[in-house]
């Protein structure tokens, strides 16, 4: 077999887009797990990420002795995502986290003052 690689690099514009607490919750309510949970493995993930683990949790719900409320977290921390990343989050003004986004409350303010 030659040295070419059969998968596609990442697009860069699904990689730029991450997850943020909004999405962890809706992926927490669908996978049925805590969203903590799901916010530490995912947090400024990006979302293609985010959405093949998803599925791949959808997949195994079924087998035997599986727990997406521990498997998350320990795929997370072993391969350094999400809260594990060391990429900081911070702190929105109402005690949420975000990842460098403003929130609606931030940009109403900025476009009130323009």
């Amino acid at each position: 077999m030659d040295e070419v690689s059969v998968t596609r690099s990442p697009n860069p514009a699904l990689t730029s887009i991450v997850a943020d607490a909004g999405l962890c919750k809706q992926v927490a309510h669908v996978l049925g797990i805590e969203e903590e949970t799901v916010r530490r493995a995912f947090i400024g993930e990006p979302v293609e990420v985010v959405l093949a683990m998803a599925g791949w949790v959808l997949s195994h719900e079924w087998d035997d002795g599986f727990d997406a409320g521990e498997v998350l977290p320990a795929w997370a921390e072993r391969r350094g995502r999400g809260a594990w990343s060391g990429r900081p989050v911070q702190a929105s003004r109402n005690g949420g986290e975000r990842n460098g986004e403003p929130t609606k409350r931030e940009l109403a303010v900025e476009i009130a003052r323009y």
